[in-house]
This record gives C-alpha cells, structure tokens and sequence, in this order.
C-alpha cells in the first residue's frame, strides 16, 4: 500500500525542522508539530500539519518507509490478592447477618475482622459453615503480548479441575443486656476522681447572696439542646456537634444567670432534660426507635453533660441561690434523663443547697407561693388537656394558687397559649419554650428552618405571679466570641 505523497509546498527546511522535532518527542502528534513549527517561524494550517506530519513518519529522509516504532514491553502486572467479599446487612429488626463465598477458607474471627463488626455492639449469635466442589475444564493457555495486543492459543486438556468454595453466614443480634450499675459507678468513680474537694454544702465561689425571703425564684430554661446531634453546614447550613452544642448551652445559662440575678432571688429552678440529649438506646435512636444523625458515641456525650453541669453551671447558680433540678423527660431521651438525674442526685445527696427531683413520673411540679408551674416535655399530653391534668394531678396546690402555667418544649419554637378554668377567675398559661439546638438534615428537608435559637429565664414573684422573661438568642455556634453591637 503506497504511503502519503510528499507535498508539493514542502521545502527541505522546513521538513528538516518536522523530523528533529518528532524524533525529539515521538508521542507528539500533529496539533504539537504545528504549535512547535509555529514558534519558530513556520505558520501552518492544521490540515497541512496533519499532511507533513504523516509524510514525516511514513518516509525516511532518504524516501524509503519508515519502519514501525517499538513500543517498550509492558511490564508483566502483579495481581494483589484480593479482599474477601464479605457484605454486612442490618434487617428490619435492628439486627444484622454476614455472609461471605468465594474459594478462601475463611473463620469466624476472619469474618468478623474483614467486616470490622464492633463487638462492643454486636454478638454472634448463629453461624454456619458450607463447603462445596466445582468443576471446570482444565485448560492450557499458550498467550503472548505485542503492540499491547494477545494472541495465541487456549487448549482444552479434556480434564474437569475441582476447586472447593467456601460459605459463611453470620447472624448478629445487638447487645442489649447493659450493666447499667458498672456503667453509673464507672461514671461516679471517674467524676469523683476530677472533683475537686471543697466543704460540703458550701458554693464553690463565696459570694454576698442578696436579700433572702425577699419572694423571686427564676426559671434557667434551655429547651431540646440535643447534645450529641450531628448537622452538616454543607447540608443544613448551620454545623452542629457535641461540642457545639455544650459551648452554646453554657454561654446561654451564664448570660441568662446574669440578668435574672438582677432580682434579689430566693431560689434558682433548672429544668433538665427535655431532650437534652439526642439518643436513647445503643442502637443510637430515640427512645421509641428512630434512628438519627449523631456525632460521638453516647458514653462521651453523657460525660460532656455531667462534667459541664458539676463543674460550671450549677455551682455558677449556687454563687447566687439555691438551687432545684428538675427532670423531664423527652422523647428522644426518657431514659438517659432519668440515669442523669441519679447521677446528680448521688453527688449532691449531702449538698443543702442543691435538691434534685428526679421522679418517676414524667410531669414535674413546682408550687412557689401562689405560683403553680407544670413541666413536661409536651409529645404526649395535648396541651388542651394539661389545665385539667394539672387540677387532678395537684388539686391542692391549685386550690391554693391564683397563677398557674405548663412550661412544655419539643415544638422547637416559642408560643404561648391562654386556658380558661370553668370559673373564670383565673387561668392556665401554657408556656411552648424556645430550642437552642441547630436544624438537622431531616428538620431542613421538612422545611423547619425558621425559627430562632434561643433559651429564657423567666423570673415569678411568690405573690405578684410572672414578673420578667430575659431572652438569649444564639449568636454563630458558641465557638466563637459574640460579638457585641452598640
């Protein structure tokens, strides 16, 4: 087959130029020759580039064609072994299986490596073993490679080769049975190793209280903190962790103690739980079974909560009143807000200024003077229903009060609600308080990306009933200084 005619415009020096050039870098095709014989003075078009750049490689200077260019061998490729396929599936239970096949003999200490099962979550309980043979042609191979090319021979030797597979499969069921008991005296044991001693029943920080019995008690409100949530700012548009979460809590109660200790108080009330927590189980779900994003295991959450609350806030509220921690429990944290009322309740047992009302019930009361306040999270009752739940549950206390309210949180947004009572001489105030905590993917995927972050304190005098309300409102994620305006 004839090759590329020289063309006619070609002149020695300029087909001179083309082969130092391609000889010099012979992976160069024509876009690269007509750059290059740009440079130095040759203009083409990319047309004739294209011609004088297979003329060049078709011919030798001296007219005859070129041989065809060696191409280095390949180098011969080396397999690495490859990994165990084991696929890991969780059922519709909350449980998992495991299941692997293929031709290495594998255990169940090898399974369970490859599938990186945690033990401290996860415990076999089934498995089973199967062996099998299967038969192929043995057949003998006779390949070789040029120009990244195969070619040759494959024979088939008449002969079945046996190979034997492998299958495992492993049942895992969650470990459920918690030493609750190993797991409060490791808590205690660790916050009593860090404590630091001072005389009990006394505040850390001696301070001048003011006048006592003068009738103001103030309410430290931090509503559905959620420690323990995770929110990505790539996804929600606000970041929000543990540590978020902790940093903007003890910035809200420090600003909030500040203004409401501008009332010569009696006593400080702080309402714990309510979701202060974002997990309940170990399967890392709400108490009735939602799975949710978080960030840290839980063990370190709870221990962030303990250590924040004995170490800063509550002896910064005992510098100015005593002080009375009420548990509520929410609906992504029934039970984590009962062990950490037992927590509370064990290291301040011999603490006089401090009382913890840990009950079982869910509804907390609190009766100052002609004051009566309900507590519960508010995902259960109707809050239709709560002025009537209040009467039967306290009748004395509301036959004795004039001003009664229900403080309820899990909306994640302010509002507030007036009952009348059969006889209209009084009525029932149902406060829906504020949530410091960020919005997560599932709240911004439903739209619930409006309200604001904030907490309160609300200040009641024994008599004179609801005095004062001070808002905090989170500024950035409590990493940062806030930034004062004027």
């Amino acid at each position: 087959m004839a090759g590329p005619k020289r063309p006619k415009w070609l002149t020695p020096e300029l087909e001179a130029a083309a082969r130092a050039y391609l000889e010099a870098n012979p992976g160069h095709g024509p876009q690269y020759l007509k750059n290059h014989l740009a440079s130095i003075g040759h203009e083409l078009t990319y047309y004739r580039s294209r011609e004088l750049y297979h003329f060049v490689t078709a011919y030798t200077p001296e007219g005859m064609p070129a041989p065809a260019p060696k191409r280095p061998p390949e180098p011969p490729k080396v397999q690495e072994p490859k990994r165990p396929d084991v696929r890991f599936e969780e059922t519709a239970t909350g449980n998992a299986t495991l299941a692997y096949k293929g031709e290495r003999p594998l255990s169940l200490e090898d399974v369970l490596r490859i599938a990186q099962v945690d033990p401290d979550v996860w415990e076999v309980e089934r498995y089973v073993v199967n062996t099998w043979e299967m038969g192929r042609a043995k057949t003998k191979k006779s390949l070789e490679w040029e120009d990244s090319r195969m070619s040759g021979i494959i024979e088939d030797e008449g002969e079945i080769k046996k190979a034997p597979l492998w299958q495992i499969k492993v049942w895992l069921r969650r470990k459920r049975d918690v030493d609750l008991k190993a797991i409060f005296e490791g808590l205690i044991e660790d916050l009593a190793a860090r404590a630091v001693p001072r005389p009990t029943g006394q505040p850390p920080v001696r301070v001048r209280r003011l006048e006592r019995n003068s009738g103001y008690l103030a309410e430290i409100s931090v509503y559905d903190l959620h420690v323990g949530k995770l929110a990505a700012a790539e996804e929600t548009g606000n970041a929000y962790d543990t540590k978020r979460a902790i940093a903007v809590w003890k910035e809200a109660v420090e600003y909030l103690l500040e203004q409401a200790a501008l009332y010569p108080l009696d006593e400080i009330v702080i309402p714990l739980g309510n979701d202060l927590f974002h997990i309940d189980t170990l399967d890392n779900t709400t108490t009735k079974g939602t799975r949710v994003d978080v960030d840290t295991r839980w063990q370190t959450a709870f221990r962030r909560v303990v250590d924040l609350l004995i170490t800063d806030l509550i002896d910064r509220a005992r510098a100015i009143a005593p002080v009375r921690l009420l548990m509520v429990p929410g609906n992504h944290d029934h039970q984590r807000t009962f062990y950490l009322g037992e927590v509370l309740r064990a290291y301040y047992r011999a603490t006089e200024d401090v009382h913890v009302d840990n009950g079982a019930t869910p509804r907390k009361y609190l009766r100052w003077g002609r004051v009566l306040i309900g507590y519960t999270h508010g995902n259960e009752e109707k809050h239709r229903d709560l002025p009537l739940i209040m009467a039967n549950e306290r009748p004395e206390d509301w036959s004795q009060t004039r001003y009664r309210e229900w403080h309820v949180g899990h909306l994640h947004r302010k509002s507030e609600a007036a009952f009348q009572p059969l006889a209209e001489n009084g009525g029932v105030r149902v406060r829906v308080l504020p949530s410091l905590s960020a919005t997560d993917a599932w709240h911004h995927k439903k739209g619930f990306i409006a309200n604001l972050r904030s907490a309160e304190a609300h200040v009641f005098h024994r008599e004179r009933g609801y005095v004062a309300m001070f808002p905090f409102f989170a500024d950035g994620d409590g990493l940062e200084p806030r930034k004062e305006t004027a």
